[in-house]
C-alpha cells in the first residue's frame, strides 16, 4: 500500500512540479491514511515523515501557509498530529506553534471568525474532553448540530485511529438525528453521507449485502456457518445481523426472499422448524 502511494505522491510531483501538501484534493486520501497511523512500521508518522520517505525532503512552512479555508485545512492537521503525538495531553498551546498563532493574530482566519487561540480550538476541537461528550438532543439549530456531531466523531477518530460506525458506543444519538432528518439541509440521509462530510472518505465496507453478488456472499457465508456448525444456522447466531437486515431491507425480493427461511431454503433446500407450531418453513 505505501509503494502505491508513493507512485500517487511522485505523479502529483511531476504533473504540478512541487511537492504534494495535505490540502491538495489529490492527497486527501493518503493524508488521512498517514494521520490515522496507516504507515506507522515504515516510519512514517506525520505527513513530512512521508514526504522524507518518498522524497528525501519536505515542504517548508511559507509566510502565507496559514492562511484562508487551506491554511485552515493545515492548522487542523497540525494541531491533531500535536493532541496524537503528545498522547492526548489538553490541547496545545500557541507556545510550539508561533506561526499559527501569527497567522491568527493578523486576522488570517477572520472569515471563520477566528481571532484568539483559544477560538482556534473551539472551532477544531469544540469541548475536546476525555470524556464521550453527550448529543443534546433539545438543540434545534442544524448548523450547532452539526458542529457537536463533527467534533464527538473527531473525538472518536483520534482515540481509536480509525473511522467511526454505527455500532461504536455512542453514536446512537448521532443514528437519531440523521433518522429524525435534523442534517437533511446538509445532504445527510445516512451515516456514510455524514462521515464523507466530516471526513472526505467513509469506511471501506459498506453494503456488502446488496444485488446478486451479495446474495451469493450471503449463501457462501451460510454454507460456511453449516459447515463449521454442522446445523443450519438461525438469525440469532453470531454473524448473521448483517444478512437478516438485507432480508429485511428486500434486497433480494427479486430472489423469491423475503424471510429468513427463504434464504435457507435456496441455500439448503431445507428450513429450520418453527418449534411452537411446528410447522416447517413458517417463521413469523
Amino acid at each position: 500500500m505505501i509503494n502505491r502511494n508513493s507512485v500517487n505522491c511522485r505523479q502529483f510531483k511531476s504533473t504540478y512540479n512541487r511537492l504534494p501538501t495535505v490540502s491538495d484534493q489529490a492527497m486527501q486520501k493518503i493524508a488521512s491514511a498517514v494521520y490515522r497511523k496507516r504507515f506507522v512500521r515504515f516510519g512514517i508518522s506525520s505527513w513530512n515523515c512521508l514526504l522524507l520517505y518518498v522524497f528525501g525532503r519536505i515542504n517548508r512552512v511559507g509566510k502565507n501557509a496559514f492562511y484562508g479555508e487551506k491554511g485552515l485545512d493545515l492548522a487542523r492537521y497540525k494541531l491533531f498530529t500535536f493532541y496524537k503525538v503528545n498522547h492526548y495531553q489538553p490541547n496545545p498551546n500557541s507556545k510550539g506553534m508561533h506561526r499559527l498563532n501569527q497567522a491568527i493574530n493578523k486576522g488570517n482566519f477572520s472569515e471563520f471568525k477566528i481571532k484568539r487561540w483559544e477560538e482556534l480550538l473551539a472551532f477544531v476541537f469544540g469541548k475536546l474532553e476525555r470524556k464521550r461528550q453527550n448529543l443534546n438532543l433539545k438543540i434545534n439549530d442544524p448548523d450547532a448540530i452539526l458542529k457537536l456531531i463533527r467534533n464527538v466523531l473527531v473525538e472518536f477518530t483520534i482515540t481509536h485511529g480509525r473511522l467511526p460506525r454505527t455500532r461504536d458506543k455512542g453514536m446512537g444519538s448521532i443514528i437519531y438525528k440523521i433518522k429524525k432528518g435534523h442534517l437533511k439541509r446538509f445532504g445527510i440521509n445516512k451515516w456514510n453521507d455524514l462521515l464523507s462530510k466530516v471526513f472526505g472518505e467513509v469506511n471501506l465496507i459498506q453494503n456488502v449485502y446488496i444485488s446478486k453478488q451479495g446474495l451469493q456472499r450471503a449463501i457462501s457465508e451460510l454454507k460456511e456457518f453449516y459447515k463449521k456448525n454442522k446445523r443450519l444456522p438461525t438469525t440469532y447466531d453470531k454473524g448473521m445481523g448483517g444478512i437478516l437486515r438485507a432480508i429485511k431491507r428486500g434486497e433480494w425480493q427479486n430472489w423469491g426472499i423475503i424471510k429468513w427461511n427463504d434464504i435457507l431454503d435456496r441455500t439448503f433446500g431445507q428450513v429450520n422448524i418453527h418449534r411452537k407450531n411446528d410447522l416447517r418453513g413458517i417463521e413469523k
